[in-house]
């Protein structure tokens, strides 16, 4: 289906066939292939984070595009995609237990909301439109709002329930100890 060019179409994240560099990338594999220290080291896995030179590389041409950059290789990790990125993020930086709710930008990548439902997230995510500024502030700020005010009141009832249960009790041991609660 061809759409109107002024649409840029999202569904899938593929680069349109004449932007793809397939004479220089045949010519760089093949000058790798040649030589059989690089060659073995290409077809091997590596370090977990990528390949040290690429990293070095990647760290020096950010510090170089970004003059406000502290230039440490080992804050570069290298992925065999956005897919394998966010799914490393995700096990990084959240937990079915705390992470409630996870908003997204829409139109988003098309493998994102699979990736954070493989993850455990089905259900938790929402979609934040852009407007001609960008991600639609307001409409966020009213998203997170409504969810801190249900998690409260869910974690309100969980701690009214939690006194219940020890008035229940009084003449035994407390089944639950409640300490002191500070409000964030």
């Amino acid at each position: 289906m061809e759409l109107p060019r002024t649409i840029i179409d999202l569904r899938k994240g593929s680069p349109a066939s004449k932007l793809l560099a397939v004479d220089i990338l045949t010519s760089a594999f093949n000058t790798i292939m040649r030589d059989r220290t690089t060659s073995t080291r290409c077809l091997d896995y590596g370090p977990g984070a990528g390949d040290d030179s690429v990293r070095n590389t990647i760290t020096n041409w950010l510090c170089h595009r970004y003059s406000n950059l502290n230039p440490n290789s080992e804050r570069v990790a290298v992925t065999a995609g956005a897919s394998q990125n966010i799914s490393c993020i995700l096990q990084c930086y959240t937990s079915l237990e705390c992470t409630q709710a996870i908003y997204l930008v829409a139109p988003t990548y098309h493998l994102v909301c699979d990736i954070f439902e493989d993850h455990g997230f089905t259900g938790r995510l929402q979609a934040i439109p852009e407007d001609d500024q960008g991600v639609d502030i307001d409409l966020l700020e009213i998203k997170i709002r409504a969810d801190f005010e249900r998690m409260t009141s869910v974690c309100l009832c969980v701690l009214q329930l939690m006194v219940m249960l020890n008035e229940l009790s009084r003449s035994q041991k407390p089944l639950v100890h409640i300490g002191s609660v500070t409000a964030a």
